[in-house]
């Protein structure tokens, strides 16, 4: 083992190869996902790149370089794509009569004309075009269920105010790969014994619609209620918020099924419009990995 010494620091090699720790990836990693978080919350003014920068604490000639290194796009491109895709979310589900002009300045376009073009590029069909098509099937043929074929009688979704939280996460991307969320699962529950935390309850933060986003690119947090990090464990913020709670069990599947009845009938007839905060499943049984092929989950959609 050979030791390098550039400037104060010292950085360790093994035949002149430099060894790249774990727990710099970790600190790449988590210090991104502040930015991508603070992003989630201005996407209509997102920060500039030394804003941006400051949140990650790092270098502003070097931070975008970095994030284009860790996410694979752009801060701008990154933004862009969040906004065509929030907005994709809201035409196909809670908000269909808003007229375009009002949710391309809500998103942060500078017209209506911009959010078009941005969205024809994406998905290959205008806004219009996309709202129309969704109108006549919301949800699209591969989530239809039992829960569209009168079992929503049976369904109770209750209406609550979460007061603010602080937690501590490891986050997914391509969650749908075998065995990515077990994996990542298992680290937390790892971490968290170390640190003598309860490991429940466990909360899946779910950042993109599959429907929407490409599935290597959907990213989901598996996190626990803590102001602890470290080791590869992120923390953030969820504002106090109105939350409708629904309550399901059986399969992976019912979770989908409750995720588009709760879209496609109970949302539009609420009075409520989805809230810009992620997705969130409350799993009753924590971080118990041989359950979740039978969960016990409650799905909690931010509102507005």
């Amino acid at each position: 083992m050979n030791v390098l010494k550039w400037g104060s620091r010292f950085i360790s090699c093994d035949d002149g190869v430099l060894v790249r720790r774990r727990a710099t990836e970790d600190d790449y990693t988590e210090r991104i996902n502040r930015v991508m978080n603070v992003i989630a919350e201005r996407l209509d003014s997102p920060p500039s790149l030394a804003q941006l920068a400051r949140v990650a604490a790092f270098s502003p000639f070097h931070f975008h370089r970095v994030f284009r290194g860790v996410t694979g796009e752009t801060v701008h491109g990154y933004v862009m794509r969040c906004r065509v895709e929030r907005a994709a979310l809201l035409l196909g589900r809670g908000s269909s009569t808003r007229r375009l002009t009002d949710l391309a300045l809500e998103l942060g376009f500078s017209s209506g004309a911009e959010l078009s073009r941005a969205f024809r590029a994406r998905f290959g069909v205008t806004p219009s075009g996309f709202r129309r098509e969704k109108r006549k099937n919301p949800q699209g043929p591969l989530r239809e269920g039992p829960y569209r074929r009168g079992h929503e009688r049976t369904l109770r979704v209750t209406v609550v105010e979460r007061l603010e939280r602080t937690l501590a996460f490891i986050r997914i991307t391509a969650p749908f790969e075998t065995g990515r969320l077990e994996h990542a699962g298992r680290r937390l529950l790892d971490w968290a014994t170390r640190q003598g935390l309860s490991t429940t309850p466990l909360l899946g933060l779910s950042h993109d619609d599959p429907d929407v986003v490409a599935l290597a690119k959907c990213r989901y947090d598996l996190a626990l209620e803590t102001a602890r990090s470290g080791h590869g464990v992120s923390t953030r913020t969820l504002p106090t918020s109105t939350w409708a709670e629904l309550r399901v069990e059986g399969t992976p599947r019912a979770m989908e099924h409750g995720w588009s009845w709760l879209f496609s009938h109970w949302l539009p007839s609420s009075g409520y419009e989805p809230g810009a905060l992620p997705g969130v499943e409350r799993y009753e049984h924590g971080l118990d990995l041989a359950r979740w092929s039978a969960p016990d989950v409650v799905l909690c959609l931010p509102l507005r």
